[in-house]
């Protein structure tokens, strides 16, 4: 749908970054970024960094659930997105010099939508990504609230009041959830030598 302003029509149903044009957003549908931890500048889409151990990336997922503000019923109305989580796959099950994550959002009431990102080492060094235990949070109108470590796994409950899964329509509800990832040296094989015997 393209943002026409304050007036652009809303989705009829629960619906997640269904607008394009979006001021400071852009598409909606480009929601997953990152940037180095620390860094002042806008998150992008491909993180690309020098990957020293203890680096460490802050990774952005943005939430926006499109329906009509006017039926959100102070959170039971039929806008409003139920049982709703963040999951992140950071792809990281082996060292690698590059790591392209993706994120999930997913919902009983609303279709689920995925995007990714990528993290390039510009030193290509081969490294594992793990991600820092407590770091996923949420930041709504309600203020700041810490996540479940769940979203690497099987998903974090968000929501616009808490986090319990029930993402209210409307601009002013949307949710940002950030969670840290950190270089790791990845382990050294070293090779054993091999003896072949020849045997008469």
């Amino acid at each position: 749908i393209p943002y026409t302003g304050v007036n652009t029509p809303p989705s009829a149903v629960p619906a997640f970054n269904v607008f394009t044009g979006v001021p400071s957003e852009g598409n909606e549908s480009d929601f997953f970024r990152g940037k180095v931890e620390g860094d002042t500048n806008a998150s992008v889409n491909d993180v690309r960094s020098t990957c020293e151990t203890g680096k460490r990336f802050t990774l952005r997922v943005y939430v926006h659930n499109g329906a009509s503000q006017d039926n959100n019923g102070n959170g039971s109305g039929a806008s409003v997105a139920k049982n709703t989580k963040v999951k992140v796959d950071l792809k990281n099950a082996i060292a690698k010099s590059g790591f392209a994550p993706d994120a999930t959002i997913s919902s009983s009431n609303a279709a689920a939508k995925s995007d990714g990102m990528s993290i390039t080492c510009t030193d290509g060094k081969v490294v594992k990504l793990s991600y820092v235990k407590d770091t996923a949070k949420q930041f709504t109108s309600a203020g700041t609230q810490s996540l479940s470590n769940d979203i690497v796994t099987t998903g974090a409950a968000i929501g616009t009041k808490s986090p319990d899964g029930n993402v209210w329509g409307c601009w002013e509800q949307r949710v940002y959830v950030t969670l840290t990832v950190e270089v790791k040296e990845a382990p050294v094989v070293i090779p054993t030598d091999a003896i072949c015997k020849i045997e008469n």
